[in-house]
């Protein structure tokens, strides 16, 4: 395998554990024990990893295959059972600063979370968080997300 130098940014899929809380696990009624330690196991037979790959200058390397890839898991080589090259819709999400050592900056801030709008996939969904003392949906109360530059 020919190894890039440069930046490599793997964004993987975030796992994470339900506690018992979340659960609604409780101690039977009258009794005082300490509650007790849960632990919830799982078995992944498949874990998507979306990765984008610069080079030295910053610029985006296309034309990749499985063949440019390793995956490791605790050191152990694992294999790539698929592989596939697309430009697959997400959500984003943009915080923008608006406190008031922002407000000459403003015009420049909006450019470029337009410019980072017009230059996603069609079909990505944004959400806007504006904040200063508190922070505030950018899009109307009842829409969470929206594929509309507008």
């Amino acid at each position: 395998m020919k190894r890039c130098r440069g930046a490599w940014r793997w964004v993987l899929a975030a796992v994470y554990c339900v506690g018992a809380g979340w659960l609604g696990v409780s101690q039977p009624a009258g009794q005082d024990q300490e509650p007790q330690q849960y632990t919830i196991r799982t078995t992944s037979r498949l874990v998507l990893l979306d990765v984008s790959v610069k080079d030295d200058s910053g610029e985006l390397v296309g034309g990749l295959s499985k063949q440019n890839f390793e995956i490791r898991e605790d050191g152990k080589l694992q294999q790539i059972a698929q592989f596939a090259h697309a430009d697959m819709p997400v959500t984003a999400g943009l915080v923008v600063d608006e406190s008031g050592s922002m407000r000459r900056k403003q015009p420049e801030v909006i450019a470029a979370a337009l410019a980072f709008i017009e230059a996603s996939n069609p079909k990505d969904e944004i959400f806007v968080i504006n904040f200063n003392e508190k922070a505030r949906r950018g899009l109307p109360d009842m829409q969470l997300f929206s594929d509309d530059i507008r």
